[in-house]
């Protein structure tokens, strides 16, 4: 991702409450509700900033998933969603994105180990999509 394209990763001003809504129902566990409103500002944005979305709309379903069992469904999504964030970190949108992405690889790892055991869905912490408190230094 280059720096002009992060650079633009600014919130609309109509957006920010939908987010903010958004990152609510997620930190609750509200993942379905989470997908709805992110999918809206997913489909209205055109700009490549749009994966923000996507990639937090992913995470949630594949926390959604593991908490029903389906371990392989999770994992994909893991994946995907993460290939959509890692471009924005540290952070977009006043998110920490690079804790988000940080929590769902330590679940997908656990997630993997389950399913190779055939194990059910290991408890794991939620993820936290959280406010960037501080600007981190470029990885």
């Amino acid at each position: 991702m280059t720096d002009e394209v992060r650079r633009g990763a600014v919130l609309a001003p109509q957006a920010s409450a939908r987010l903010d809504e958004a990152v609510s129902l997620f930190a609750r566990g509200e993942y379905h509700a989470c997908h709805d409103v992110l999918e809206g500002l997913w489909r209205e944005d055109g700009s490549p900033v749009r994966d923000i979305y996507k990639g937090v709309l992913q995470v949630g379903v594949a926390y959604w998933h593991a908490g029903r069992g389906n371990l392989r469904g999770a994992l994909r999504l893991a994946v995907r969603g993460v290939e959509h964030l890692v471009p924005f970190m540290p952070s977009a949108f006043g998110l920490d994105l690079a804790t988000l992405v940080e929590d769902v690889r330590h679940a997908s790892r656990l997630w993997e180990e389950a399913a190779m055991r055939g194990d059910s869905a290991p408890d794991v912490p939620s993820p936290r999509l959280v406010r960037a408190t501080s600007p981190r230094p470029e990885e």
